[in-house]
Parts: structure tokens; C-alpha cells; sequence
């Protein structure tokens, strides 16, 4: 896959190889389709140095991966309001619990979800499962489909300048300690499509076949 020749050329090494492959399981039918229309897109890799607060940025194909500047915090680079009380890794019981009944709940092809209505667009909380050779890990996602938004809202300036808005799709990745911590994907002129905060994962022992987020084992 792109992620993984991507992850193999940063120093991240697998963690954020990892992480990244959780978290395209769940744009698995965008990346089929990719892979039978023509889109007149490269897939070479290039790295650019950046300047604080940033540090590189990697391109591969649609993807940007960003790097903060050392002793930057990642979360200072981007807008996390629209969260929320919400984080990472929360299971249904615990968004329950500060959000109430949801406003809609079903299941996607990784998984179940359940969603909230919120004024500025719709929180998504799901279970997703995705797959790595023989392993199988589990994890608790938590997305935003904000309204009418733009990277402006979401990114700080300082990514934005790297940035094409005449592509038509872009998906920035904001990496924070040794993994994918914020996935932004932007459709042409750096419209927002959706927003995930990611949570942090390891990955599993050779020896095991599946390996669950702590938080998926209280799945309710």
C-alpha cells in the first residue's frame, strides 16, 4: 500500500505506519475506487522542510503527513473545538454519558457507530475493525463532518501554505508522538470533508492475532 512505502521512509518507523493503516480502513471503498479510475495523480514521494512551528511535510499522492517542529505541541497546530467533551477512544457508554441518546446509530462496513447532531455539523463515535496481513486490531474512532467548513478552520496558517486548494482531494495527516494523531481530508479548494481524532495504538505481537484498543473491550 501507499502507507506503508509512506511510513517506511519516515523515521516514525511502525508505529505511524500502523496508525495510518488503522485509520485508511475506513476510506477502504475510496481507495478501490481509486484504484480503477484514472485521476492523473502521482504517487511519488517528496519531503520538504519545513520552518517552525513545522518541521517537514511528506507528500505521497493525496496524502500530506505533517511533522511539528520539536517541542511543538500538535494540537497547538490545529482547531480541536468541534469535539467537544468527546476524545479518542471513547466507547458508546462513555459518549452516552456526556452527550446522551444519539441522534442516529448503524453500521458502517468496519463497524458500528452511533452519531450526534451538533450546530456545527455532526460527531461520529464507531467501532471500526481493520486488518493488517493475519492481524486484526480494533479500535474506537471518533470523527467530524463539520458544515461548510475549510482547512482555515481546522489548520494552522503555517500548513495551509503547503497546501494545493486546486487539488481534488487532499488528506492531511498531523502527526503527533510517533503516530497519526489528526486526519483532515479536504476536497477541492480545501473544503472540509471530515475530521478524525485519532487515538493512540500499538501494534500487536507476532504471536497475536488480534489486538484490541483497551477501550474496544468495553464496547456497549
Amino acid at each position: 500500500m501507499i502507507l506503508a512505502a509512506r511510513g517506511s521512509r519516515t523515521a516514525s518507523g511502525p508505529f505511524l505506519v500502523l496508525s495510518l493503516e488503522l485509520l485508511r480502513a475506513r476510506h477502504l471503498w475510496s481507495y478501490l475506487l481509486l484504484l480503477c479510475v484514472p485521476v492523473g495523480c502521482s504517487d511519488s514521494y517528496r519531503e520538504v522542510r519545513a520552518s517552525p512551528p513545522l518541521s517537514r511535510i511528506d507528500y505521497s499522492g493525496f496524502d500530506v503527513s505533517v511533522y511539528p517542529a520539536p517541542g511543538v505541541d500538535w494540537k497547538t497546530l490545529t482547531d480541536l473545538r468541534i469535539f467537544g467533551v468527546l476524545r479518542p477512544g471513547m466507547n458508546f457508554t462513555e459518549a452516552q454519558a456526556l452527550l446522551g441518546p444519539p441522534t442516529e446509530s448503524g453500521k458502517h462496513l468496519q463497524g458500528p457507530y452511533i452519531a450526534y447532531r451538533i450546530p456545527e455539523g455532526r460527531l461520529e463515535v464507531s467501532h471500526d475493525r481493520s486488518y493488517s496481513g493475519d492481524d486484526v486490531f480494533e479500535t474506537w474512532s471518533l470523527t467530524a463532518y463539520p458544515n461548510r467548513s475549510t482547512a482555515k478552520d481546522f489548520l494552522h496558517p503555517a500548513i495551509l501554505k503547503y497546501l494545493d486548494a486546486r487539488a481534488e482531494r487532499i488528506d492531511v495527516v498531523l502527526v503527533g508522538e510517533r503516530q497519526a494523531a489528526l486526519e483532515v481530508d479536504l476536497s477541492k479548494g480545501l473544503r472540509v470533508k471530515s475530521v478524525s481524532w485519532i487515538a493512540p495504538v500499538s501494534p500487536p505481537s507476532p504471536s497475536t492475532p488480534a489486538k484490541e484498543n483497551p477501550a474496544s473491550k468495553r464496547l456497549k
